[in-house]
């Protein structure tokens, strides 16, 4: 009991000692929105030592949809993406939650656009990958190379 206090003693003491940095390609990118960000108290920390995000089927898709998709990176055309590259479709419901999802982790922003006439005044809501996003699509590619390592293709067997 008492090496377990220790050890949590220790790993606290460590993380509060570790060196936090800004993301500097959001920085470097948007110095006016680090203004911004400063004034209204929000910052974009990262901790050398984070283990990756974990990530679900869903949320990775949609990741990798916003990054393929840009600047045109709204709900509708992510949740079109989707279902053309693994013949699903997903509610408006699910893909939106999911969204909401990774940007709660800090893998996306947001933004709305101006109204549009075409849509009756009503605007879009564009998505972006952030540095954790991209570094979480890089893990991921990682990791599914790493697991998929070793493996003969086709696989031995029948299909």
């Amino acid at each position: 009991m008492r090496a377990m206090r220790r050890r949590r003693a220790g790993r606290a003491a460590t993380a509060s000692a570790e060196v936090l940095r800004f993301a500097q390609d959001d920085i470097a990118t948007r110095p006016s929105q680090l203004q911004d960000s400063l004034a209204i108290g929000r910052f974009v920390l990262h901790n050398e030592n984070m283990p990756p995000v974990s990530m679900g089927r869903l949320e990775l898709m949609l990741l990798l949809a916003v990054a393929r998709l840009g600047e045109d990176a709204y709900g509708l055309a992510i949740r079109r993406d989707v279902a053309e590259r693994i013949g699903r479709e997903y509610s408006v419901g699910a893909i939106y939650t999911t969204l909401e999802r990774l940007q709660a982790k800090g893998l996306l922003t947001s933004r709305s656009t101006a109204p549009t006439p075409t849509r009756g005044g009503r605007s879009r809501r564009l998505f972006t990958v952030t540095t954790a996003g991209r570094r979480a699509i890089r893990d991921a590619q990682q990791m599914t190379a790493s697991v998929w390592s070793g493996i003969a293709k086709p696989l031995p067997g029948r299909a």
